[in-house]
């Protein structure tokens, strides 16, 4: 780290201490707008209630570190290290993510409308309950991950990995999930009404009561997928492989 990068800290870290001891509330002690704290290590701390709208913390190292109930509109993560951090009901509407390794943090209930997580890695990432209508999710890796109850219309998946990834009772109407392998994942009782599922492989993945309605599923791999008691009115299936899949009534595709 560069004696700039050290400065940065500590003032960060001079505003953080001076206003705990004062005795003021921790969600008013900073602007975001003036906290530039690119490339910086702020490994394990606890950012708890905080305005931090608009902050940069480009290349930051924030390992472990708390950010709940904290106000993060519009703040900038590009290629930051939030590995194992806790971000649960955050504010991070229009948030950048672009290649940040996300793996294992935790984003319940957290609202990320628009947000960009662009190339992010996001292995075992929690976003149960996350709101992410409109969200950009293009080329992540996010294998064994956890969208349970996430609210996603119109997100925007395309060309990522979702391998062994839950998306149960996820709301995914209207989702761009092209180009995808979610391969052995789970989308229980999920709403993907008109959702484009095209160039995508679905093997051996679990769509149990989903809602299919008008989905495209044009050029994908859907063998030894279930379909049991799914609602696949009006879905398209132009060039789709659908071998030992099982039909919504039990019977198995040949």
């Amino acid at each position: 780290m560069n004696i700039n990068n050290i400065l940065k800290v500590i003032y960060f870290l001079f505003f953080f201490s001076f206003n705990v001891l004062a005795g003021e509330k921790e969600d008013n002690f900073i602007n975001g707008k003036s906290l530039d704290c690119e490339n910086c290590k702020l490994v394990g701390l606890k950012l708890k209630h905080m305005n931090l709208r608009g902050a940069n913390l480009k290349n930051a190292d924030l390992r472990t570190t708390s950010f709940h109930r904290s106000d993060l509109f519009g703040a900038n993560f590009d290629n930051a290290n939030l590995e194992d951090a806790n971000l649960n009901k955050t504010i991070l509407i229009k948030a950048s993510f672009k290649n940040a390794n996300l793996t294992n943090a935790m984003f319940f209930e957290a609202d990320m409308k628009k947000a960009d997580l662009e190339g992010a890695q996001m292995n075992g990432v929690r976003m149960g309950k996350a709101i992410l209508n409109s969200a950009n999710l293009t080329n992540v890796v996010s294998n064994q991950a956890f969208f349970i109850e996430a609210n996603m219309p119109k997100v925007n998946l395309t060309g990522s990995s979702f391998f062994l990834t839950l998306f149960d009772v996820a709301n995914l109407q209207n989702a761009i999930i092209t180009d995808v392998d979610a391969s052995k994942s789970s989308f229980y009782l999920a709403n993907m009404r008109y959702a484009d599922l095209t160039n995508s492989k679905f093997v051996n993945t679990d769509f149990y009561k989903s809602k299919l309605l008008g989905a495209n599923f044009t050029n994908s791999d859907f063998s030894y997928a279930r379909f049991l008691r799914a609602n696949m009115r009006d879905v398209l299936m132009e060039n789709t492989i659908l071998t030992n899949a099982i039909k919504p009534n039990g019977q198995i595709h040949e």
